[in-house]
């Protein structure tokens, strides 16, 4: 007679953490294709340093819309299934 297999238990934590993870990679190259274009015309020719001590407004807004429409596509994209996958994954850690 054989021994029965074993029976892999599921690991929802660690696969709600590579979701979390991939959600802001993935967000975060979005954001990345959408600012590059205009990053020219964002900055005006300021220089890292600068654009940290004070960004412009023009710039502030740059940022603000291209993260607004990078994790907005991202998360449509994915419809919502990593963040089900991260709620079923806490739930069962608070309860």
């Amino acid at each position: 007679m054989t021994d029965p297999t074993r029976v892999r238990r599921p690991r929802p934590v660690l696969r709600a953490i590579g979701a979390v993870v991939a959600f802001y990679v993935l967000g975060f190259l979005l954001v990345a294709l959408f600012l590059i274009p205009f990053a020219k015309y964002l900055t005006r020719g300021a220089s890292a340093e600068q654009l940290a001590a004070h960004p412009t407004p023009l710039f502030a807004l740059g940022q603000g819309v291209a993260l607004l429409l990078g994790f907005g596509l991202e998360q449509l994209g994915t419809n919502g299934e990593r963040s089900d996958l991260v709620g079923r994954a806490l739930g069962g850690l608070l309860e």
